[in-house]
């Protein structure tokens, strides 16, 4: 309907239906209007209404319509962004941009300081948008300067008690609504945690988790206050995570390229490596050839096995890459369990498998169905427990030595764990049906 309202030149139709909209629902129709129709919708919009809406965009397409442009234009909706929102953004700019943006913002905001920090480090979220007092304020002199600034910050939920400068501790809302004076706001404080600013984002998730968080206190190393983080960010921090592992899991760039030739182009190195280390299961099979033709039931199984096994390494990936992004990491007692419950599995389908294979060699007439049914049942019996085993080892041991455990995807541990079944598999074969 935006769109339709701006092609027929009704331009302010178009934009009283659009200020009428969430910021989020602004946000999607903008995007979907051509650059044309944005620029005409731009005039109508005044700076504060665009950089709410820029702000409910991801940062790199928000940073693309930014720099269309001028630099005056720029720098004021960026002062018009919430800190966190205004720095992702910038942090999308070229290093020229940036600095030229740099030197022209309100230099009250240390915008320099929030860009230092890592993606990983709990400053990186923090927003300078909060209320702060000093622990000997009367609490209807509190309420006052509450009032003043409410509408300057994110949220009023909670209030953050300083002491010179340093972290006290925090006052909600509804107590100090509910105090009377004269009464000092040091006499209201609760002790919540504090997340050092170079701290990592996964530990504040955390705490703010077993808490019952909605803001969290940031300081730097001389324990001053210098920001908070509010359950938003958190949330939106930890779906990134997510959707990054997951995208890392399977092999996919993050930022997969809306081209097909440039997607197709990023995926390939990563399926070519996967095509090489294939070769060596082909090889394996080729050097087993005399126990696959000579006992052709095995190649019925030979599926059964490789998926059986790739499958128990995958869960447990997943599982240990969930361990390692929580605050404990992944311990020596989470891989024995992820063993023990492999192996546990593996008695049960290694029994299953065996009995239905034993039948199934009677069927078909196969000269010894004990001994092929014992061949099955130990195969996916001893892979079924290796498994677990690649599935823990490799994303810690790349975790222990700084390398993202969540590039220890699927297929690539499925691709040694089919070597190493193949090898299990057909080397029983050959031992109890050919005799070694």
């Amino acid at each position: 309907m935006i769109k339709k309202l701006i092609n027929e030149n009704k331009l302010v139709e178009a934009y009283q239906l659009f200020t009428q909209m969430h910021p989020h629902d602004q946000a999607i129709a903008y995007q979907l209007l051509t650059k044309d129709e944005q620029d005409l919708l731009d005039k109508q919009l005044s700076d504060d209404e665009l950089s709410e809406i820029l702000s409910y965009i991801e940062p790199l397409e928000s940073a693309n319509i930014l720099a269309d442009f001028n630099l005056d234009k720029q720098v004021n909706l960026i002062e018009q962004m919430e800190i966190d929102d205004a720095v992702d953004v910038i942090k999308e700019l070229e290093e020229s941009e940036q600095e030229t943006i740099l030197k022209r913002l309100d230099n009250r905001i240390n915008y320099r300081m929030f860009l230092d920090y890592d993606e990983d480090q709990a400053g990186s979220l923090m927003t300078s948008a909060y209320i702060e007092f000093e622990t000997k304020i009367d609490v209807k002199d509190a309420m006052r300067i509450l009032i003043a600034n409410a509408p300057n910050v994110e949220s009023i939920n909670t209030l953050f008690i300083v002491d010179e400068g340093k972290y006290i501790g925090t006052v909600h809302l509804n107590k100090l609504i509910k105090a009377k004076s004269p009464l000092l706001i040091d006499e209201l404080i609760e002790e919540t945690p504090v997340i050092n600013d170079k701290e990592e984002i996964d530990v504040a998730l955390h705490i703010m988790r077993e808490y019952a968080l909605y803001e969290i206190a940031v300081e730097n190393d001389n324990h001053d206050l210098i920001g908070i983080i509010t359950l938003d960010d958190a949330i939106a921090a930890f779906e990134k995570t997510a959707t990054t592992d997951f995208m890392q899991f399977a092999a996919i760039n993050e930022k997969e390229d809306k081209s097909i030739y440039k997607s197709a182009k990023k995926r390939i190195p990563w399926l070519l490596f996967l095509l090489i280390a294939s070769i060596p299961v082909a090889l394996i099979s080729m050097a087993f050839e005399e126990v696959i033709l000579s006992f052709a039931i095995l190649a019925l199984f030979q599926p059964l096995i490789l998926d059986a096994s790739g499958d128990v390494a995958t869960q447990t990936l997943a599982v240990t890459l969930r361990k390692i992004n929580q605050t404990d990491g992944a311990s020596i007692k989470d891989g024995i369990t992820e063993v023990i419950t492999g192996s546990i599995n593996g008695v049960i389908l290694g029994l299953t498998s065996a009995i239905i294979t034993y039948f199934l060699a009677i069927a078909i007439g196969i000269d010894e169905p004990f001994t092929t049914s014992l061949v099955v049942g130990l195969s996916l019996l001893i892979t079924v427990i290796i498994g677990p085993i690649f599935g823990y080892i490799i994303p810690v041991t790349l975790n222990k030595f700084k390398f993202d455990p969540a590039v220890a995807s699927g297929p690539f541990i499925t691709t040694l764990v089919d070597l190493v079944s193949l090898i299990v598999f057909f080397g029983l074969a050959g031992i109890f049906l050919m005799g070694g």
